[in-house]
């Protein structure tokens, strides 16, 4: 290994330094409470967009299905139909 000049070690000084630097601010941005809350605001976004394009699908697959005349999904959404009502009559008398 070749012995390195002042010039050199002070020039790998000033860069570990401005690494050492960056490193710190990006840490400090992450951990920022405005920048956690917009985070986690846009994950919120982005789960709630993907439920409600799955749930899209879902309905439109039942509406086709009801359409086609499935004995099963008619079935199922006329019992979700009288137990709604159901639970309804019981909560109105409660």
């Amino acid at each position: 290994m070749s012995e390195r000049t002042p010039e050199q070690i002070d020039a790998e000084l000033t860069r570990t330094r401005e690494e050492l630097t960056a490193t710190v601010n990006e840490l400090a941005e992450r951990l920022n409470p405005r920048s956690l809350a917009a985070n986690a605001k846009d994950t919120a976004k982005e789960s709630a967009a993907k439920a409600s394009h799955a749930a899209r699908n879902t309905a439109a697959d039942v509406a086709a299905d009801v359409r086609d005349g499935d004995r099963r999904t008619i079935g199922i959404l006329a019992g979700a139909a009288v137990a709604t009502l159901g639970f309804l009559a019981w909560a109105l008398k409660h």
